[in-house]
């Protein structure tokens, strides 16, 4: 399978075949998208800060996280078109032979297994989103005005992720019969969505109370 190479369409391109009803780009990849974008504005934010003059070891913090959102960028533009192939997998099993018994167990088989194999790319970027987010909150404890706005729309973008990619996930998941199959994936996605209803609520206070308690 050919990869779209969804990362090199202009925006405006994007936006308009995702509106278009086609099987592809669809909500995976404009989820890889969101996760690229609130990494691009986590290092937009990180990059304002280490312009002014800080500590030397809070410099060294957050030099870190930029080389982090940097890497986290870069791997959600491959999940845009990584996603796309774990979709065609699953197109292509759908269309296998049916006509008979064994044709038919052959192609359920194929059926898990794709649909297994397109749990894959949700579930990176709903970890990845997860990261973003406890990066984000190590940016909003910082406190800087200037950024706040950048990191906010990053944490809740990244947040936004990690929610539709666990929905993505779940959904897949349902499809699968062999329910035996779906176990250790099902188990990595609940992790992840206790981690988010832990982490999200209180990075949203923490945003909102910097803005909404200025004077």
């Amino acid at each position: 399978m050919e990869s779209p190479g969804f990362p090199q369409w202009p925006i405006q391109t994007f936006v308009e075949r995702l509106a278009q009803g086609n099987p592809l780009p669809g909500g995976g990849c404009a989820l890889a998208l969101a996760g690229a974008m609130a990494a691009a504005l986590g290092g937009l934010a990180t990059q304002l800060y280490l312009k002014k003059s800080q500590p030397e070891d809070d410099r060294n913090v957050v030099a870190q996280l930029l080389k982090e959102v940097e890497a986290q960028q870069a791997d959600f533009l491959k999940l845009l078109d990584a996603d796309a192939l774990a979709y065609q997998t699953v197109v292509q099993a759908q269309r296998l032979p049916r006509q008979h018994a064994d044709q038919r167990l052959a192609r359920q088989q194929a059926r898990d297994a794709a649909f297994l194999r397109a749990c894959e790319p949700p579930l990176e970027m709903a970890a990845r989103g997860l990261a973003l987010l406890k990066e984000a909150g190590l940016l909003a404890a910082r406190g800087n005005p200037v950024t706040l706005a950048d990191v906010g729309a990053m944490a809740f973008l990244a947040e936004a992720v990690v929610h539709g990619a666990l929905i993505n996930v779940f959904s897949n998941l349902s499809m699968i019969q062999n329910a035996a199959l779906s176990l250790t994936v099902r188990d990595q996605a609940r992790h992840l969505q206790e981690q988010l209803e832990d982490l999200g609520p209180r990075l949203k206070l923490a945003l909102y109370g910097q803005v909404l308690d200025r004077p």
